[in-house]
């Protein structure tokens, strides 16, 4: 046992999500105008019209599928790593300097 080579690993630290990485407040943003937008619907729509595209029910099911699109497509890029960068900062850069001029 003495002879063993004792070996040391560094360990990866989990990073801490900040509140920018999270996705959860951008989902009950979603279902909340959803949910708005489904009680204007209920309270405005004609469900019994004929036409497709007029019939609430049609507008109830463009919501929540709208709504699932937008859930999938958010878990799926979260799930990969993808995220919208920042901007990089635009540096101020110092006055450059005017030429002198020579006298005459």
């Amino acid at each position: 046992m003495a002879g063993r080579p004792h070996k040391i690993r560094t360990i990866q630290n989990a990073k801490v999500a900040d509140f920018d990485d999270q996705l959860w407040p951008i989902n009950c943003a979603i279902l909340i105008l959803a949910g708005f937008v489904a009680g204007l619907v209920i309270a405005k729509g004609d469900f019994s019209d004929a036409r497709l595209l007029y019939n609430g029910w049609t507008w109830l099911t463009s919501v929540g599928v709208m709504v699932g699109l937008t859930a999938w497509i958010g878990g799926r890029s979260a799930a990969a790593g993808h995220r919208p960068q920042p901007p990089h900062p635009v540096r101020a850069s110092a006055p450059s300097p005017s030429p002198q001029t020579g006298e005459g």
